[in-house]
């Protein structure tokens, strides 16, 4: 995604607050684009903000509540949206498999069906999935194909019980197959939807989950560099 023309371009960032999100936040305002940066946390957010060196529109919410969806379309006034990077979710350590289903999935399928008539031509959409979602390889893939609505991922919960690891690994793999779905439906207006799989990136999030699970040491130690990977 880029600047052209002069025109101001207006993009979106979820879970903008910190780790990717505000990495991406950083990155794109540096490149002049016109930034609505979302988040849960309404502290953290304003502090990213106010780091930053251009001036920002702010919009603090759940994703995964009811009104979120309204909220983001009253704050887009009309305008077009040139750019949605989706980095807000929850990871293994911090909640409950319900939870993560919900706010990772459920949310996100929501998030698209408001945003898809939004998007400009020319413009993208970029979820981030995770390795996770690989690494499960296939084994699940028909269940998760058949939970294509928000009302149908029960069907993973059953798969998941209250493994919170299992429960992080279907969604992202579910985000995965939600953009081949949703890619030919963004290509009739111009727009492209893409996911991003990265690994073990040096963020809160990542840090809290290195201190619970001793796989993702090994998985970092066992890597190229032998490091974290920098937002």
């Amino acid at each position: 995604m880029t600047k052209g023309d002069g025109a101001e371009r207006l993009l979106i960032v979820t879970g903008a607050a910190s780790g990717m999100g505000l990495a991406t936040a950083r990155l794109m305002s540096e490149s002049g684009w016109r930034l609505l940066m979302c988040d849960v946390n309404a502290e953290a957010l304003e502090r990213a903000a106010a780091s930053l060196s251009s001036s920002v529109e702010l919009l603090v919410g759940d994703i995964s509540a009811a009104s979120f969806g309204e909220s983001l379309v009253a704050k887009i006034a009309g305008r077009g949206i040139d750019g949605f990077v989706h980095c807000a979710g929850l990871s293994p350590t911090m909640a409950a498999p319900a939870r993560i289903l919900a706010v990772n999935l459920e949310a996100t399928m929501n998030l698209i069906e408001t945003i898809r008539p939004l998007m400009s031509r020319g413009s993208a959409v970029v979820l981030f999935a995770s390795c996770g979602g690989h690494q499960l390889g296939s084994a699940y893939d028909a269940q998760i194909d058949e939970a294509t609505t928000p009302e149908s991922v029960s069907i993973l919960m059953e798969l998941c019980g209250d493994n919170s690891v299992m429960a992080y690994s279907l969604s992202k793999r579910a985000i995965q197959a939600m953009v081949r779905r949703e890619a030919r439906a963004f290509a009739e207006q111009g727009a492209r939807i893409v996911s991003l799989s990265p690994g073990i990136i040096d963020t809160p999030m990542s840090q809290a989950e290195m201190k619970q699970q001793a796989v993702m040491k090994v998985m970092v130690e066992s890597s190229a560099l032998q490091r974290m990977g920098r937002p």
